[in-house]
């Protein structure tokens, strides 16, 4: 069985993606550094960090 456990999302704008992701997506943060911020989800064990990237 196929099965992804964390996806990497790459953003612009790292403080309106947190923002976003927690209000809509209820996630929980675990961990934040200067360029990123990782999540886990409320139900499961699955991961999502969001990464500030620049254009």
């Amino acid at each position: 069985m196929f099965q992804i456990n964390g996806a990497f999302i790459p953003v612009t704008n790292l403080e309106k993606a947190q923002a976003w992701y927690e209000q809509n997506l209820g996630l929980i943060k675990v961990d934040e550094w200067s360029e990123g911020t990782g999540y886990i989800f409320p139900a499961g064990s699955a991961t999502l960090a969001l990464i500030k990237v620049k254009i």
